[in-house]
């Protein structure tokens, strides 16, 4: 037990902010789990009975401290040897453009950035390793360590006496491969992250189904009960119900969308995952019924995936489809608020972020029935088979023309939207670590 639990019976959070400096560098980082990572990290620091200090990677301390500052969380300590973090930050960045400077130029030259490369990587592991040696004292005054993306550091790791407790958001990478569209796809590091898990660890599973997954795993280490389930939950301050029409009106016009015609939504990647296909065949059909509306397909373009969507549709229903891209929050907010339904029809979730966002600013949701789904929606949408093309339509029609039904699917996802919370997640944590402790000293 550390010092700090001794003193005033509160627990010492180290949480790892990593993912936050990452952000900064490449906007592909503020995906849901960024989301996730800022509202925990958030709603912990708020809490009475825990200390949080903050980790990051070597060479992202200052990135990090930036990104915490615009999240309004500049009040945290921050861990990290100031100028070993800096140096190892300048030596990964001449290490990274010596990388990719190696593929290219006559062989002489090729050579040579081979060699600097390796003496630049030789630069980074020293100065990782001082980093490490200045930062063993912290944790003899932190009692557990807090991952929300990434595996613990070998030398956390290698601290007996410290909790470690990493959330676990799904296990794409590893059951789904078929759904990667990029050859280099940066989830291959997913491998060795469970590979470095260790049966001493606990897990945060974002949702029952992520357990299960996780469970049913040959290499599972972590044993059922040192999984606990922690469920996501939106920030209210951003994604709320009610918008103004001169709001309405601007953000339509900023998209090019129609506003003479009722909105089917949808928010993610484009990528083969989602089943943006399935969406855009039932809206296909729903089209050639004479029903008029539009669908918005919100996201980033991964790898040109958007021109095999389009090509896949005929020229008429092409021109009531939108892709506005990757979408500010609050103009997410307001399509949110104003559209007809937001379908999302997902293979596969290990929680679905967008769901609960639509929910919580009133849209009626029409979402597949598989995977953790279900269990984010519960009554309160349409769960149907994304290849049940039929059943999405009628499900889209009947939300088109519907009133009295739109309503009461409207308020029932305020409702449903209204049980997951931060503050929820933040307690089953901190619970946990409380049981844990009061078991380890028992």
């Amino acid at each position: 037990m550390s010092a700090d639990t001794d003193r005033n019976g509160k627990i010492s959070i180290l949480f790892d902010a990593s993912i936050l400096g990452y952000s900064l560098l490449k906007r592909q980082y503020r995906t849901g789990i960024y989301r996730v990572a800022v509202s925990l990290l958030r709603e912990l620091a708020r809490r009475q009975d825990v200390r949080v200090a903050v980790y990051t990677s070597s060479g992202n301390r200052e990135l990090c401290r930036i990104a915490l500052r615009r999240e309004g969380l500049r009040g945290l300590p921050l861990a990290g040897t100031p100028v070993l973090c800096d140096m190892a930050f300048c030596a990964m960045v001449a290490r990274n453009l010596l990388m990719r400077a190696g593929g290219r130029g006559r062989k002489p030259l090729v050579w040579l950035v081979r060699r600097m490369t390796r003496v630049s990587d030789g630069i980074v592991q020293l100065l990782c390793g001082f980093r490490r040696m200045t930062e063993r004292p912290l944790l003899q005054r932190v009692d557990a360590y807090l991952s929300p993306m990434e595996a613990a550091p070998s030398w956390v790791r290698s601290t007996g006496s410290l909790s470690r407790y990493i959330v676990l958001h799904d296990l794409i990478p590893l059951l789904h491969t078929q759904y990667s569209i990029d050859p280099a796809d940066p989830t291959r590091w997913f491998p060795r992250f469970l590979a470095s898990l260790r049966p001493e660890d606990r897990l945060l599973t974002v949702s029952e189904h992520t357990k299960r997954d996780y469970l049913a795993l040959k290499s599972a280490v972590v044993p059922a009960d040192q999984i606990t389930v922690a469920y996501n939950a939106v920030d209210t301050a951003l994604f709320h119900p009610g918008v103004e029409s001169p709001q309405s009106r601007t953000v339509l016009r900023r998209y090019g969308i129609p506003e003479d015609r009722p909105v089917l939504l949808s928010v993610s990647t484009l990528e083969p995952r989602k089943r943006l296909d399935a969406v855009l065949r039932a809206f296909g059909a729903l089209c050639r019924t004479g029903a008029r509306s539009t669908l918005v397909l919100c996201g980033k373009n991964r790898l040109h995936y958007q021109s095999k969507l389009v090509s896949g549709i005929d020229r008429q229903v092409r021109s009531s489809v939108v892709f506005p891209g990757c979408v500010p929050d609050s103009d997410l907010r307001v399509l949110y608020c104003i559209c007809r339904a937001f379908v999302y029809l997902s293979e596969y979730e290990g929680f679905g972020l967008p769901v609960l966002e639509a929910m919580a600013c009133g849209a009626p949701v029409i979402a597949a029935d598989r995977t953790s789904l279900p269990e984010v929606v519960g009554e309160a949408g349409c769960l149907v088979d994304p290849d049940d093309t039929p059943a999405v339509v009628e499900a889209m029609r009947k939300l088109l023309v519907d009133d009295e039904l739109w309503r009461a699917r409207a308020d029932r996802s305020l409702r449903r939207a209204a049980e997951f919370s931060w503050q929820t997640c933040a307690a089953t944590v901190v619970s946990r670590m409380y049981r844990d402790r009061a078991a380890s000293s028992a």
